[in-house]
């Protein structure tokens, strides 16, 4: 089968990695895949990509090129389906002719709820054969999006998947100190300002932030301001996440939404239990009480709360080999699957269509 994904870019980010592991997984076993992106954004996925010699092509030099629509059409001719992935790729790629699919990464956009999109989202969704969520949480949202907008579209769901190598971490259920680590853009959607602050309550412990942004400068301010800085460090953009897991304690979580919680699916794959926001997306991925403690209110009391249950020594052992248990949901092996299901799906309705 000849697969086209399409996307922004490849620049950091679970969409982002997502694709490049679908497309790795197809490969494998021998199918005809291309990665198609509008802008050549350079990031740890893209990178990844490069090494593995995943086919790429780029579309235009901006994601407002008015040639992105011509070169998007030459770009997938004989596809057998194309695959889209976040906005603005959606709207452009659903001009083109031919079996495709689109997947929603997040159970929030700017345009869902917002009047002036209802049109063009009506109209952008009723072009795709297909709309997958990456998690029951974003298919739940999507099913309450398409019925406000009045788009007929299936929508189903194919879960998100962990790349193989987060099996593969060898981990231990005993680690000397209460090691932290969260990872996620330095945006405000992920909060870390928050996690910052339940340090203070937390002085046996440290925190490490993988990733990179727009907040950098507020976030080291921040830390120096609280006096943390022998116990919170800011790691920037980390490529081998796997490996870096296997030397914390849990990984931490502060965001205000997530479409599926990859990070977090990644974390037990490597066992790694889990503290983060009772969020719908989130919650799918960790089972409370099981790989990991959720909250429901994201304040430094409650996030130092959940912490210090967590690595309570006989919980901990527990919620560890309930990350490692409830991981096996989430390999990208079955990712593919799910999605090869759906576009074999696809095709046979449009075929049978013509």
């Amino acid at each position: 089968m000849k697969i086209v994904h399409v996307i922004n870019s490849l620049a950091t980010g679970g969409a982002e990695r997502m694709v490049v592991e679908l497309a790795t997984h197809g490969v494998r076993r021998g199918h005809d895949v291309r990665v198609v992106v509008l802008a050549d954004t350079e990031g740890m996925p893209r990178r990844i990509a490069d090494e593995r010699g995943i086919p790429i092509a780029v579309a235009a030099t901006s994601l407002r090129d008015p040639r992105i629509l011509v070169r998007l059409r030459n770009l997938t001719v004989g596809a057998d389906v194309v695959h889209v992935h976040l906005f603005p790729a959606m709207y452009w790629a659903a001009t083109l002719g031919g079996p495709k699919v689109f997947t929603e990464h997040s159970t929030h956009n700017r345009r869902m709820g917002r009047r002036l999109y209802r049109l063009p989202e009506r109209w952008a969704y009723n072009n795709y054969d297909r709309v997958v969520a990456i998690g029951p949480g974003v298919e739940r949202r999507l099913r309450q999006h398409a019925a406000g907008i009045g788009s007929g579209t299936r929508v189903v769901t194919a879960l998100n998947g962990v790349a193989d190598e987060f099996y593969a971490v060898n981990t231990r259920t005993h680690r000397s100190g209460v090691r932290l680590l969260s990872v996620g853009s330095l945006t405000e959607v992920k909060q870390h300002a928050v996690a910052i602050e339940a340090m203070r309550l937390l002085p046996d412990a440290t925190l490490d932030i993988a990733g990179e942004g727009p907040l950098r400068r507020e976030l080291e301010t921040q830390i120096v301001k609280a006096g943390l800085q022998s116990r919170v460090r800011l790691l920037g953009n980390v490529k081998d996440v796997h490996t870096l897991l296997s030397s914390y304690t849990l990984l931490l979580s502060t965001s205000k939404y997530e479409g599926f919680g990859l990070v977090a699916a990644e974390a037990q794959a490597a066992g790694l239990p889990v503290v983060g926001p009772a969020v719908e997306g989130f919650d799918d991925v960790v089972l409370q009480g099981r790989s990991g403690l959720l909250f429901g209110s994201a304040t430094p009391e409650e996030i130092a709360a959940r912490v210090r249950a967590a690595i309570e020594p006989s919980q901990y052992a527990r919620l560890v080999a309930g990350a490692l248990a409830n991981s096996r949901r989430f390999t990208m092996s079955n990712s593919f699957e799910a999605n090869y299901a759906v576009y074999k799906s696809v095709i046979r309705e449009v075929g049978s269509s013509r």
